[in-house]
């Protein structure tokens, strides 16, 4: 029973957080600032006026992440329109496979020539550095295709 509390309010604060992130798109609209960059300085403002902030374990940390990660993604995916995926798709595709397999072996050759690494465990440090999605990418578009000046 004593971990019962302390989930119900670890997941009361989450969906407090991730309904502030839903709701500050409005907001973002009005100043054309993506609603994740608001939702970030909310979050630090937070961890500055709540001292009990500040002690949170990195596992709640990592956690939150986590789900705003998915919930800034998933927001990024709704806003972009078929015509702008389609024009940014090929460059999301070849971004997301080829540069990947560029950094990896890139990153491999620098460890096995840089530090005598043996070729497997300098691959592996290669594969390990390499960005391996291009999500980045696909919110960058979404951005775009939100505010198609840029955002101010």
């Amino acid at each position: 029973m004593s971990d019962v509390m302390p989930f119900g309010v670890l997941v009361g604060l989450v969906a407090a957080a991730m309904l502030l992130a839903v709701l500050s798109n409005r907001l973002s609209t009005r100043l054309r600032v993506p609603a994740p960059a608001l939702f970030l300085l909310a979050a630090a403002v937070a961890s500055d006026v709540v001292p009990q902030l500040r002690v949170v374990p990195i596992e709640t940390v990592q956690r939150i992440v986590t789900v705003a990660l998915a919930v800034i993604l998933f927001d990024g995916g709704m806003h972009i329109g078929r015509r702008r995926l389609r024009s940014a798709a090929g460059a999301i595709v070849w971004i997301g496979t080829a540069g990947t397999l560029v950094t990896a072996a890139a990153v491999a050759v620098l460890a096995h020539f840089l530090f005598g690494l043996d070729w497997v465990p300098a691959l592996l440090i290669g594969t390990a550095l390499a960005p391996t999605d291009p999500p980045p990418w696909f919110s960058r578009c979404s951005v775009a295709a939100r505010f198609p000046a840029g955002p101010e």
